[in-house]
């Protein structure tokens, strides 16, 4: 091979080379954006889900949270983080009264780190420690914070992750709307099973 075939092979190389690096920085650009902007991420649980127990930690150790009853109406039930800007814009926001005016509860994924403060919560705002983040993120489809859910006793009507007052707004006239079929479809399986309970039973 000659000087001149040489170079040039190495320049195509370089060129080669240079073109995967752009390439790579440019997949990682926008899987960043697309991981942070919350799309393809799953929105927790589907409206009807009962939920499980969660474990929350307390002076005493840990112990099951008491969730309001389907009496006690709509309710808010989010997790957050420590270092989520996103999740102290929704305190904030669930602070307001105009935004809610109902129950609402905080749940702290991760354990706060070294250094960092606990993120204040409104008076309005039940404010917990998650006793188990690897259950609770699992048990509650947290793939992101914050996730709001907006729910009826133990039964989910609304999911998704907004933190401003429009975005709150707009999931709980979505939970409106989902709540006479889920609670409905709630009713329909206990009348279900006390009648096979009773047919077992003749």
């Amino acid at each position: 091979m000659s000087t001149a075939q040489t170079i040039v092979a190495a320049a195509l190389w370089v060129v080669v080379l240079g073109l995967l690096a752009l390439v790579l920085l440019l997949y990682r650009h926008v899987d960043r954006a697309y991981s942070s902007s919350g799309f393809g991420k799953s929105m927790g649980l589907m409206p009807g889900v009962e939920v499980p127990p969660l474990e929350i930690m307390t002076n005493s150790g840990p112990s099951v949270l008491r969730l309001p009853g389907e009496e006690e109406g709509r309710y808010i039930l989010s997790f957050v983080n420590a270092e989520c800007a996103g999740c102290v814009a929704l305190l904030e926001t669930l602070g307001r009264e105009r935004a809610f005016k109902g129950t609402a509860i905080a749940i702290l994924v991760q354990p706060v780190p070294v250094g960092h403060g606990t993120p204040e919560a409104p008076p309005n705002v039940q404010m917990h420690g998650s006793a188990s983040p690897v259950d609770v993120r699992r048990h509650f489809g947290i793939t992101f914070v914050p996730l709001v859910y907006v729910m009826r006793g133990t039964k989910v009507l609304a999911a998704g992750g907004g933190a401003t007052e429009a975005e709150v707004k707009e999931l709980l006239v979505t939970a409106k709307q989902n709540e006479a079929e889920v609670m409905a479809s709630a009713a329909d399986s206990i009348e279900v099973s006390t009648r096979n309970m009773a047919s077992s039973d003749a």
